[in-house]
């Protein structure tokens, strides 16, 4: 994958635990059916200074086919270990079929969507109040 391609995931830190770093922002794509591997150093490209993180989540429906999507975020190390959680996925938990529009800051807005449980591929974004208005609108 290549670097222009990454999301550079914002982190936030839970305030119940300081070994716990929620990522949001992250580029959600759908995976393809049994595509040949690369090599795993042809496969990870890495970034100096960040940390490249992974996530791929997937459903079987009733007649036994499986959709699976794939999450990629480019994040900075963190200074001590820590664990990493996505924020649409805990958020899919919730809400099976539907979107939520959250403040973190004064410009900042975080847009999360779920469909069937799984998170919207558009969705997971971070952005100002009129840029996620543009997104609702595509999502609906």
């Amino acid at each position: 994958m290549a670097d222009e391609t990454l999301n550079q995931g914002v982190l936030h830190p839970d305030p119940g635990n300081a070994g716990r770093q929620w990522v949001t922002a992250m580029r959600w794509t759908v995976v393809e059916r049994k595509k040949r591997r690369l090599p795993s150093g042809a496969r990870r490209k890495k970034i100096p200074g960040r940390l490249i993180l992974h996530v791929t989540v997937g459903q079987r429906t009733a007649r036994g086919a499986t959709t699976r999507l794939s999450g990629v975020a480019a994040v900075e190390k963190p200074r001590r270990p820590c664990t990493f959680f996505s924020l649409a996925l805990a958020f899919c938990t919730q809400v099976r079929n539907g979107y939520g529009i959250y403040r973190l800051g004064d410009r900042q807005h975080l847009f999360l969507a779920a469909v069937n449980g799984q998170p919207a591929v558009m969705a997971d974004s971070v952005d100002t109040p009129e840029g996620i208005q543009k997104k609702l609108a595509l999502f609906l």
